[in-house]
């Protein structure tokens, strides 16, 4: 049960992974681009990806791993495994990061692209620099707590 556990688990974190660097992407051809059209295809995209692989990657991820920590062989504690302790923090720093901060920006360049004025270009490019800045942050936590889970320091 724990091997099913545990395989459940890293599919979980390659959806989530997978999920966050198709997303950047995505964003990062757009602001090459930078047609207002080409961007809000890329959105519409993103979020449709978001929905298979981040939000079913992360759902996967969270049960499997509180499941595996708590009725494995050894029950794991919070306490007494700093790591695991860490890389739970680390992970709801994460869905902070993108439900409180990559989302409402999401929004709002979709908003500008359905608009397509003629600051498109300008205001866009602002926009997304902060978006690519937070999915650097991602990625980055993502592999510390990757390096978390597998190394166990």
């Amino acid at each position: 049960m724990v091997q099913t556990l545990l395989w459940v688990h890293v599919l979980g974190a390659a959806l989530v992974l997978g999920g966050v660097v198709a997303g950047w992407v995505c964003m990062n051809q757009a602001a090459i681009v930078g047609d207002a059209k080409v961007t809000l295809f890329a959105l519409k995209a993103m979020r449709r990806l978001n929905t298979w692989t981040l939000h079913l990657g992360s759902a996967l991820v969270l049960m499997s791993g509180f499941w595996m920590a708590l009725a494995g062989p050894v029950p794991l504690k919070l306490s007494a495994n700093p790591w695991l302790l860490y890389s739970v923090i680390l992970y709801f720093v994460i869905l902070f990061l993108v439900t409180g901060a990559q989302s409402p920006i999401s929004k709002k360049v979709m908003a500008l692209a359905e608009k397509d004025g003629p600051d498109f270009g300008v205001i866009f490019s602002r926009i997304v620099g902060h978006w690519k800045m937070l999915s650097g942050i991602n990625v980055f936590l993502l592999a510390v707590i990757l390096f978390l889970m597998v190394f166990k320091p």
